[in-house]
């Protein structure tokens, strides 16, 4: 019963958020279920990764994230909406939760070591000109240690983070249990053989 009520509560609050700014938000309702499985799935983690979660709303990735064996103190969040970081600093305290844009966040942490396993990203990317996305990209690859990725979720079927020589994109299946339906993309350095 409290699952349901959570459920209610979280689509009113992704309701609010894009009424107030709908370019940011991106989505009226939060991710489904199944959405969140299909990302964690692509992210390829393990028990123990590290992981940058971009945009978590109101944590449905989080605890997929979490379900798959990431440690919440392994888990840091970037989200930029007060009313979604309020609710993500009382459901998962352990986790490191920044309240900042992350794009800027993300050019500042690809100045620094290469230390997440994944990049877990909801953001809305096309609602930015390209070369953001680029930049988005590039710091994402940045951080992430070899064999890492990033992933991205995209209402589209096409990429929505342009694609790049060195860098492999594996598209998902739509999800379809999710409103509206998703894709999920995966991109992953390709390193050379010495």
């Amino acid at each position: 019963m409290s699952q349901t009520f959570k459920q209610k509560s979280d689509c009113v609050l992704f309701s609010e958020n894009w009424l107030e700014a709908p370019l940011r938000t991106g989505a009226v309702l939060p991710s489904s279920s199944e959405l969140a499985r299909a990302m964690v799935f692509a992210s390829a983690i393990k028990p123990g990764a590290r992981v940058l979660e971009i945009g978590p709303g109101t944590g449905c990735v989080t605890r997929a994230l979490l379900n798959a064996g990431v440690e919440e103190k392994d888990l840091t969040l970037i989200e930029l909406s007060k009313s979604f970081t309020e609710g993500l600093s009382r459901d998962f305290p352990a986790a490191i939760l920044l309240q900042q844009d992350a794009y800027q966040t993300l050019k500042n942490l690809s100045h620094g070591k290469k230390q997440f396993d994944a990049v877990v990203s909801s953001l809305p990317q096309f609602v930015y000109p390209k070369e953001k996305r680029e930049q988005f990209r590039d710091h994402c690859l940045e951080v992430l240690k070899p064999g890492g990725r990033l992933v991205q979720f995209t209402y589209s079927t096409i990429s929505p983070i342009p694609k790049r020589k060195g860098v492999q994109a594996i598209r998902s299946r739509r999800v379809w249990k999710n409103i509206p339906p998703a894709v999920v993309w995966a991109y992953q350095p390709t390193y050379a053989a010495p």
